[in-house]
């Protein structure tokens, strides 16, 4: 359940089945996927939505070496609030001071939310202004036409090391409310340590 009655102890955690990604180039790859049941499978092809700023696939003409991630990137990475084990953050840091956040909850009945958001960074705080959910898509048979978009509220991250941050949220949807989660570092990319 969202928000200050998340039980951790009540989330269960199963094995939903084997998924291989295989890159073709740095911009795109195939999926495969297979559920345990053998109910959903299939493959997926994959373009890139977003680099991290610094890094991207192809070098800058007079470029000699690999690029290097900016400082920004580094606090890329997933989050989580112990208190909320089961649920978190994975947020990226893109070029031009963005950021893109997507944000792995529940609703007050317990059914898995995705919360997205792009927004802004000044170097210690992502502001997202328009968090969004999205409903209605299904693995198998996926049409776009069936993705129902919503707009959720707002939030900020912000961060107090590179391996700790605070999130402050207010949604205007019901149930979601308003308040906050520490969150601590869970994975950072590969060669982006702080």
């Amino acid at each position: 359940i969202f928000g200050d009655n998340f039980d951790p102890s009540s989330v269960s955690r199963e094995n939903w089945g084997d998924v291989t990604i295989t890159f073709d180039s740095c911009d795109t790859a195939s999926m495969q996927y297979e559920s345990n049941d053998g109910t959903e499978s299939g493959t997926l092809n994959l373009s890139r939505l977003t680099n991290l700023d610094g890094l991207k696939c192809e070098l800058p003409a007079n470029a000699s070496t690999q690029a290097l991630p900016s400082e920004a990137a580094k606090k890329s990475g997933t989050f989580f609030d112990p208190t909320h084990d089961g649920e978190g953050a994975v947020i990226q840091i893109l070029e031009n001071n963005s950021a893109v956040v997507y944000w792995y909850t529940y609703d007050q009945s317990g059914n898995q939310v995705w919360i997205l958001g792009t927004g802004t960074f000044d170097g210690t705080t992502i502001t997202v202004d328009n968090a969004i959910t999205a409903t209605g898509g299904i693995l198998a048979n996926f049409n776009p036409n069936d993705v129902v978009r919503e707009t959720w509220g707002n939030f900020t991250i912000t961060y107090s090391s590179c391996t700790e941050a605070t999130l402050q949220y207010n949604s205007s949807v019901s149930g979601f409310g308003s308040g906050q989660q520490n969150l601590e570092r869970l994975t950072t990319p590969k060669g982006l340590e702080c």
